[in-house]
């Protein structure tokens, strides 16, 4: 399984089922589109789809939460990349970074259970929040099917 994650050469080899690759790149479009939108999209994204009230922010805070918001949304945009260069020229990477997607959106859940965000309780958020849920489950079913050894061959 570490030989899977962690493999001696990055080449395009991928070591898992196939159907986890499909996975990874429904889940890499999914971040790219949020990464895409949240970084250009920024105010309409943060009030729409995550459901945070800007206009009862003072303008103040409300510029500092959006440009918050288009940071992370930048870094999940440079992460989504990443894994489109995986997909394409170095598939042995793919397991590593389904595991990367997968902590990350797992420490991101952590984070806003430790410090929540006062939310409105539209339908688009919650439309928002079940899209999130949806990559990370799928986020998970492909980490495991491309750590899972194909049926005859030997566990890495």
């Amino acid at each position: 399984m570490f030989g899977r994650l962690f493999p001696r050469s990055i080449d395009n080899v991928y070591p898992g089922y196939w159907l986890g690759a499909w996975i990874f790149g429904l889940v890499l479009t999914g971040r790219l589109a949020m990464g895409f939108n949240g970084t250009f999209n920024t105010a309409l994204v943060a009030v729409s789809a995550d459901g945070i009230p800007l206009n009862t922010y003072p303008s103040a805070a409300a510029q500092t939460v959006i440009a918050l918001f288009a940071l992370t949304s930048l870094m999940n945009l440079t992460l989504g990349v990443l894994g489109g260069i995986a997909l394409f020229r170095y598939r042995a990477m793919i397991p590593l970074l389904l595991l990367l997607y997968l902590a990350q959106s797992i420490g991101t859940r952590i984070v806003l259970l430790v410090h929540p965000i006062l939310r409105t309780g539209s339908s688009t958020a919650s439309a928002g929040s079940a899209f999130v849920l949806g990559l990370l489950a799928l986020t998970a079913l492909g980490l495991v099917l491309s750590l899972v050894p194909k049926s005859g061959e030997a566990a890495a």
